[in-house]
């Protein structure tokens, strides 16, 4: 259903924004937006990790003990950091907005780039180490691999996540008076 507005003034009072600003307006919202997916990368990130790690736990209590695999402490070590470090993005960027920062569109791009990348790749890691039991449609593991993809697309692809940051990193740039620098 579309909803279209013709010959429907408004007062001067209720614009957001001069007239004709209203794509500027639209993308200043998306840097507010997208570290809402970049926070829902890291928690689908987390949640794989904890599907991981209950599946490692009823290992362990089926078996007695975890099994010493050094490729299973490596993904372990890799995969929570991976986390961390999603986490730790979406937090410098929240506080970023939080504080006012106006040109945060760079660091929200970074975010949710980073992130929704980061979710895809654990979810990815920890479907192949829990292995064929994780295939079943419906199964946490499975559901997040799933989940996980959609935050690469929507508030703008990571391709575009790309382009916005190399933009605002020339926009730095030729502020700093740098721009030959770029050849």
């Amino acid at each position: 259903m579309n909803l279209i507005f013709d010959e429907c003034p408004v007062p001067r009072e209720n614009l957001l924004a001069r007239e004709g600003m209203g794509f500027i307006v639209a993308m200043k919202t998306l840097d507010k937006a997208r570290p809402g997916v970049a926070a829902q990368g890291v928690g689908i990130a987390q949640g794989s990790l904890d599907v991981l790690l209950t599946y490692l736990g009823n290992l362990q209590k089926e078996r007695g003990t975890l099994p010493d695999i050094p490729e299973l402490h490596s993904e372990l070590g890799t995969i929570s950091t991976l986390v961390e470090a999603s986490r730790a993005l979406v937090y410098s960027v929240a506080r970023s907005i939080d504080h006012g920062d106006k040109s945060a569109s760079k660091d929200a791009a970074m975010a949710k780039l980073y992130s929704s990348d980061v979710a895809v790749e654990v979810a990815n890691r920890v479907l192949s180490l829990i292995g064929l039991v994780s295939l079943r449609t419906g199964h946490s593991a499975e559901l997040m691999l799933r989940d996980s993809k959609i935050t690469q697309i929507y508030e703008g692809t990571n391709e575009i996540q790309k382009g916005v940051i190399a933009l605002e990193m020339i926009k730095e740039l030729k502020k700093a008076g740098r721009e030959k620098t770029l050849v």
